[in-house]
């Protein structure tokens, strides 16, 4: 009688091996499949951990069935072969095929540019992935801090700020986790770095406007009109930009206690009942029943918003870091004063 158990063996980093455990006519034979758990509290873990699982439960079904595994051809790529450069292929192909919205797709693809272009200054074109250690990690994210220049900036050179820098390391470690669970890497080498080597998550800032700097905005003359309405809109709404993007006439309903708007959030997935004040309806833009299934607000891209809520707060004289964000924190803020 054939039995086949998946085991896990701990290895270098806090991860786990996985391999089967055959026993046959009173014989024990083990095959390691190149499958690697990572710890619990790595960034995409739970979803890594079960693709790497249920390929292992594959494999497990193809020995019970006597199909044995193939030899690799010559031609055939190994952890101690691959460069870097030809994981940074595998791995772009891996985000495309994700379940996963257009831009955390982009985000992940824009560290992979990262770390070419980081290969590039290292003049280590041909680096394998064996030689990815902790100082090529470390060398990495102090590329992050002192030399990489987003390409919306053309004209000049800004490093990024501390929560970009935080996001961005986070969403290497999950393409090196993702490296270790298709057996690229044997472990993660970030998990190696001291805590002083890693950018820290930046403490929390949520700044919000007053009442004289909403007016004050209010009054601003600006090319982007679109961003100045969808903004203050938001400042007596509370609603995301997420949300707001996809707001059309149809979501705005007339109760007994006034007109509210009824949507479903983006993020939340729950239905919402915002009350429509008379200060918000002051940003609506004229009601036309051709457009009611149309975006009340089309607003241009993340760079332009970003930009355009910037050139709004610089004219109102706000010496504040503000996002369109800010706009959320506002509206909790007016509620609490019940201006809006």
């Amino acid at each position: 009688m054939k039995t086949i158990t998946i085991r896990k063996k701990k290895v270098k980093g806090g991860n786990k091996s996985l391999y089967l455990d055959i026993y046959e006519d009173g014989k024990r034979t083990y095959e390691f499949l190149r499958l690697y758990l990572i710890p619990d509290t790595a960034p995409n873990a739970k979803s890594l951990n079960e693709q790497a699982m249920q390929k292992a439960l594959a494999i497990k079904s193809e020995r019970m069935l006597g199909i044995e595994e193939e030899q690799p051809k010559q031609t055939t790529i190994t952890t101690d072969t691959m460069t870097v450069a030809e994981w940074i292929v595998k791995a772009g192909e891996e985000i495309d095929g994700m379940k996963a919205s257009v831009t955390y797709q982009r985000q992940m693809h824009t560290i992979l540019d990262i770390v070419t272009a980081y290969l590039k200054k290292r003049k280590a074109p041909k680096m394998r992935m064996s030689k990815m250690n902790a100082d090529f990690v470390k060398g990495f994210l102090n590329f992050l801090r002192n030399d990489y220049t987003h390409p919306s900036y053309k004209y000049e050179k800004r490093h990024l700020k501390e929560s970009s820098l935080n996001s961005y390391q986070n969403k290497f470690c999950t393409l090196l986790n993702m490296a270790v669970g298709q057996g690229y890497l044997q472990f993660n080498p970030f998990y190696s770095l001291e805590t002083k080597d890693r950018i820290a998550k930046p403490k929390s800032n949520r700044s919000y406007l007053t009442k004289d700097e909403i007016l004050a905005i209010c009054k601003v003359n600006t090319h982007c009109d679109r961003v100045k309405k969808a903004f203050l809109f938001c400042c007596f709404t509370g609603l995301r930009i997420s949300d707001i993007r996809r707001l059309t006439w149809n979501d705005i309903v007339e109760t007994d206690k006034g007109e509210v708007i009824c949507l479903q959030m983006k993020k939340t997935k729950s239905y919402v009942y915002v009350p429509l004040s008379n200060k918000a309806k002051e940003w609506l833009p004229p009601y036309k029943k051709q457009d009611a299934d149309k975006p009340l607000f089309p607003l241009p891209t993340p760079t332009a918003i970003r930009q355009g809520v910037n050139i709004l707060a610089t004219k109102a004289g706000i010496d504040k870091d503000i996002t369109f964000h800010t706009s959320r924190h506002t509206f909790a803020t007016l509620t609490l004063t019940s201006w809006c």
